[in-house]
């Protein structure tokens, strides 16, 4: 478990007496704020300093909704998540992990459809032909799948990277996309 941060401890003691001048029966004193954050975790808390990360997050979050005061950062995926976005699919990473598509995936390859004018009926037939993303090589012949739904980061991954460099080709391609 890692410790309070540095930025933590003064957010923490702020929020603590914003809290406190707003709410009917809460000190101001350390010994006020030792005693609230040790019923808020149910266990003994000598001093702000002594929490772990994740004790002060929840600290700050609960002061925060007391306050009216919406979280200041959305949680963030988790790191494999990120990684897999980026690797799932590429010839070079040897993975037999398959992670399942996400909404953000599926939209990315509809926003790049979009800006190419493309129709479904053209995606499709792009997506069955032998220049599809998912095409494999059966008896030394590339041929499309069957199947193009895309269910897998792999399958989203190979397609949206076949998208971009469409749109890099056509000079569609912006960075926001």
């Amino acid at each position: 478990m890692s410790a309070v941060t540095k930025a933590q401890l003064p957010r923490l003691q702020i929020l603590y007496g914003q809290f406190a001048r707003h709410s009917i029966g809460m000190g101001l004193s350390r010994e006020a704020r030792i005693a609230w954050a040790s019923e808020q975790l149910g266990r003994a808390v000598a001093s702000f300093s002594e929490l772990t990360k994740d004790e002060a997050t929840r600290l700050i979050d609960t002061l925060q909704g007391g306050l009216g005061i919406a979280p200041s950062k959305p949680k963030r995926r988790p790191r494999r998540n990120d990684q897999a976005a980026g690797t799932e699919g590429r010839k070079s990473t040897l993975n037999n992990v398959s992670t399942m598509a996400t909404a953000e995936d599926v939209e990315r390859i509809q926003n790049a459809l979009t800006r190419l004018g493309w129709s479904q009926a053209q995606y499709e037939g792009w997506m069955r032909s032998p220049r599809s993303p998912l095409a494999r090589k059966v008896g030394g012949t590339r041929v499309g799948p069957s199947d193009i739904a895309l269910r897998t980061r792999y399958e989203t991954n190979r397609v949206w990277w076949a998208l971009k460099g469409m749109l890099v080709q056509r000079g569609l391609w912006k960075k926001e996309l």
